[in-house]
């Protein structure tokens, strides 16, 4: 179980990064609309 911790942590992380990204583009998408 405890090598399952690091692999939680990494999704999470990239988890995170999408979803900045998805914000990102949806604010740019409101900016020039």
């Amino acid at each position: 179980n405890r090598s399952l911790l690091p692999l939680r942590k990494d999704t999470e992380i990239v988890g995170a990064a999408e979803r900045g990204t998805n914000v990102r583009r949806g604010a740019l998408k409101m900016g020039i609309a």
